[in-house]
Formats: C-alpha cells, sequence, structure tokens
C-alpha cells in the first residue's frame, strides 16, 4: 500500500480506559462504549494477590488511591498485595466496584474489539489472560495486547503470537523500530512523538502507527488531521464520539 493510498484513510478510534463516557474502566463505561458504537475500547489489567485479573488504572507505582475502614484499607497500596474479596470492598466514584477481567470479557463478546493494556508488571497476568480470553472464545486476531512493560508482550507472543501487539513508548530516544518488526508489533506512540521521520521508518518495515495523547498533550480536534495525514492506524483517544464524528465529517466532505 502506497502513502497516498494510507492517506486516505482514517484511524480506527479506540476508547481509551473503556471511552471515559462514564467512569473510567468501569461496567458502565463498557457498556455506553458498546451502545454509541465505539470500534474498540483500551483497558488496563492488573492480577490480585489471589491471581484474579481485575480492571483498573492504577499508579506508575502500580497502586491504587482509596480508604475503606471496613476493608482495612486506606491510602496507597499495589494491587497485588490485595486480594479479589478486599478489592470488591472498594467503590469507585459512581457506585460501581472495580471490574473484573471476565465480567468485561462476558460483556464484550462479539460487541467490540479489546485492547488489552497489561499493566502489571507481573508476567504471571500473560497466561491468566490468554486462558480467559480462550474461554469466551475471543478470535486473538480481533484483539490487541499492548504495554509499556515490553517483556509482558514478548510473554503473551511466547504464549500465543496470533495476538495483535502494541508495544507502548513515551521516550523517543528508547524507541527501536526494527524491535518492533522482530516481535510483529503496533508502534504506539505518544502524540507528541509523531514525526514524518518515526511514519516513514514504519512504513519501510510495515509496521502499523497508533498514537495516544499523554497528559501533557491535551487531546483536542486539531491534532486529528494529522493522524489520517500520516496514515495512523489507531487512535487511542480520551473523545471517542467527538474523534468518531470528526473522520465521519472528514469522509462526507471529501465525498460532496
Amino acid at each position: 500500500m502506497d502513502r497516498e493510498e494510507k492517506k486516505a484513510h482514517s484511524p480506527i478510534i479506540v476508547g481509551h480506559r473503556g471511552g471515559l463516557l462514564d467512569y473510567e474502566n468501569t461496567m458502565a463505561c463498557f457498556k455506553l462504549a458498546i451502545e454509541t458504537n465505539i470500534p474498540c475500547i483500551e483497558f488496563d489489567v492488573y492480577l490480585t494477590k489471589d491471581n484474579v485479573p481485575i480492571i483498573i488504572h492504577g499508579s506508575e507505582e502500580h497502586e491504587i488511591e482509596f480508604e475503606n475502614e471496613e476493608a482495612c484499607i486506606t491510602g496507597d497500596m499495589k494491587v497485588a498485595d490485595l486480594t479479589y474479596e478486599q478489592i470488591q470492598s472498594i467503590k469507585l466514584p459512581n457506585g460501581e466496584g472495580i471490574p473484573t477481567f471476565e465480567e468485561l470479557l462476558k460483556l464484550c463478546k462479539d460487541k467490540i474489539r479489546l485492547n488489552v493494556e497489561l499493566k502489571d508488571p507481573n508476567l504471571a497476568l500473560c497466561p491468566v489472560v490468554d486462558e480467559m480470553l480462550k474461554k469466551y472464545e475471543f478470535n486473538p486476531k480481533e484483539v490487541i495486547i499492548s504495554s509499556f512493560n515490553h517483556d509482558s508482550c514478548r510473554r503473551m507472543r511466547e504464549i500465543n503470537p496470533e495476538y495483535e501487539f502494541g508495544f507502548l513508548y513515551e521516550h523517543y530516544d528508547k524507541m527501536d523500530p526494527d524491535y518492533y518488526l522482530t516481535n510483529g508489533g503496533t508502534c504506539i506512540v505518544s502524540y507528541n512523538l509523531l514525526t514524518e521521520e518515526l511514519v516513514e521508518n514504519c512504513r519501510e518495515k510495515d509496521m502499523p502507527v497508533a498514537i495516544y495523547f499523554p497528559s501533557i498533550q491535551k487531546e483536542d480536534s486539531k491534532y486529528y488531521k494529522s493522524l489520517s495525514d500520516f496514515g495512523v492506524r489507531y487512535c487511542i483517544s480520551d473523545m471517542p464520539l467527538e474523534a468518531i464524528e470528526y473522520y465521519q465529517k472528514s469522509s462526507t466532505d471529501k465525498d460532496e
């Protein structure tokens, strides 16, 4: 596919943390993403102390902030130090509990694509995620497995190479496009790292490019045109409905 042909395509919109139409990474949020026809949702998976995969974003230190005196939990604690029973006692701002990965799979089967971000650095999470996806008969070619922890992607690839893999990067100096090709991965970069040089390098190796918007650069529709121009495959969006509307309008304008 040549460059001009790639430019003609709008990126696939991926709802960040479930699409953020309700509180992030909750069942209410996932249901709204399905109801509003968002093509794909991204969410964060951790493993509890007793090996239950749950969905929560957590901090850079893999902690969650909460106060729950009944569960004898206060302050910041790592998910890995908490049992699923303790996790169940936590209520999120929208009144829901923290969902399990299995609950999400039951909801999303045959309804929406998944971008599973392995947030937990514990490699024991990898076979658990794979087994759960197999249990609910998800087509691995329709599932994106991504992580900033590239060892997690490598481990998942050893378990099942059929998934689409996304290697997340925040810093340009740590990027190695040859690594993506070797590992059969999609290059997922912060929008502020999106350059002609990067895209051309990936294109030469037939690698898809995906972007997300970092906290230092708030998502805005003024950035969307460049994604089409660069031929970006996925836009991991905090404003999925606005992004979808933008590209639908752009497509209509081109047809007129």
